[in-house]
């Protein structure tokens, strides 16, 4: 079972940040908080290293993985090209959930690529993180620490109940303040394109960029993917969700609403009108659901209006249903 580490006082955090660089530096896994989830992750150079990682998740080969540096600096000796695009958005994003695609320069472990020639880098703002990162001296290939296509945790607790006979050890750093993944963005093409959203919008990202920023719309679920994110069905419960405008009465199952459309005594959890709030509770509320054991999750549509885009990208991949 997994060592949990706490790192609440100077003393503890040191020696979690101790045993979590050694453990990398040897060509191990250890999960870290970050910002947005829990990541578990390894040596982005050693292949022998990534392998633990798809092998601890039973992660698909196809799905990359993304690379985390303690500064954009680091990032662009690992690419093949730093352009405009991603200087500008280094330039106006500092360390948070902001990932950039860019040609990988070969420096990268090829399973981190999952087959493609692309790889995705970004500087998490969490000081755990940071703190691993820099005592590991090396970049830090990480998906989020869980069962592939289950749930994605946001507390170390979470990542015990998926990985801990898995992996060996956890380094806790509390819950997660964001709690989505990091949006990504794909700047080898002819446009900047959102491979997976975030809380980071494309509003924001095209107020940087100067210009449009598209979607990608490629949804096969065989042959390499150029980010994490893609696949149809992801992020999902072990118990069957289904998204509904109205809900149906308590004895159905277990209700998740909207606090503009219902009350506390209608439903088991509440979800706040704000975007970003929600975010920060979505899993976790998914997963308090997962374990009611009542046979179906109920969860109301969230609004359709601007900064949801992520909230409703990661419902509609825990159903099945998700478009990219």
């Amino acid at each position: 079972m997994a060592k949990i580490l706490p790192t609440v006082d100077p003393v503890d955090f040191q020696r979690a940040i101790h045993e979590g660089a050694c453990l990398i530096a040897e060509g191990d896994v250890v999960a870290f908080p970050t910002e947005t989830v829990y990541g578990l992750g390894a040596d982005a150079t050693r292949s022998d290293a990534v392998r633990k990682i798809f092998l601890a998740k039973g992660r698909p080969a196809t799905n990359p993985v993304i690379v985390h540096v303690n500064q954009w600096s680091d990032a662009k000796p690992l690419v093949a090209e730093w352009n405009s695009w991603a200087e500008a958005l280094s330039r106006h994003y500092p360390p948070g959930p902001l990932t950039m695609v860019l040609r990988s320069a070969g420096l990268i472990a090829p399973e981190v690529l999952a087959g493609g020639d692309t790889v995705g880098i970004r500087v998490p703002m969490h000081p755990v993180a940071r703190a691993l990162i820099g005592a590991a001296a090396r970049p830090i290939a990480a998906p989020s620490a869980n069962i592939s296509n289950q749930l994605s945790p946001t507390t170390a607790a979470a990542v015990l109940e998926s990985l801990g006979d898995r992996i060996p050890l956890i380094i806790d750093g509390g819950p997660c303040a964001v709690g989505l993944e990091s949006t990504v963005i794909d700047l080898t093409g002819q446009a900047p394109a959102i491979l997976r959203p975030g809380m980071i919008t494309a509003e924001h990202l095209e107020k940087v960029l100067g210009g449009a920023v598209h979607a990608h719309r490629a949804s096969s679920t065989t042959g390499p993917k150029r980010s994490p994110g893609m696949l149809s069905l992801h992020y999902a419960p072990r118990t069957p969700l289904q998204v509904v405008d109205q809900l149906p009465p308590r004895s159905a199952g277990f209700l998740i609403g909207f606090a503009d459309r219902c009350g506390p005594e209608h439903v088991d959890i509440l979800l706040p009108n704000d975007p970003y709030e929600t975010a920060t509770i979505l899993y976790a509320s998914l997963r308090l659901a997962d374990g009611a054991r009542r046979g179906r999750i109920f969860l109301q549509t969230p609004p359709n209006a601007p900064g949801w885009e992520a909230i409703h990208d990661r419902i509609q991949r825990a159903v099945g249903t998700g478009k990219r």
